[in-house]
């Protein structure tokens, strides 16, 4: 499957294009946390996280239903980072 895939000349950038103009166009981000975040840079990071998802599914043989990968889409998209954070090690002086 994932055969078809590689060899469909732009495949990744189509769809990372149109990933980015449906989060830009169509996601109202409610509230950013942190202050001075590129919004264009949070879309490209969104565009390429889920980008990365399907590529996997596809690479593992689509194992999964589609209708599972977008219930579990939908949840990572409707998980609230501002509830994460990093760990930042102690700095050594």
């Amino acid at each position: 499957m994932w055969n078809k895939f590689e060899k469909s000349a732009g495949f990744e950038e189509q769809f990372l294009r149109s990933i980015a103009s449906f989060y830009k166009n169509e996601i109202a981000l409610i509230n950013i946390p942190v202050k001075g975040l590129n919004k264009s840079l949070y879309t490209t990071f969104y565009a390429y996280g889920i980008l990365g998802l399907v590529l996997d599914w596809i690479k593992a043989g689509l194992n999964e239903s589609p209708d599972y990968m977008a219930k579990q889409l939908c949840k990572i998209l409707n998980y609230h980072p501002s509830e994460s954070y990093l760990k930042r090690a102690t700095h050594r002086q």
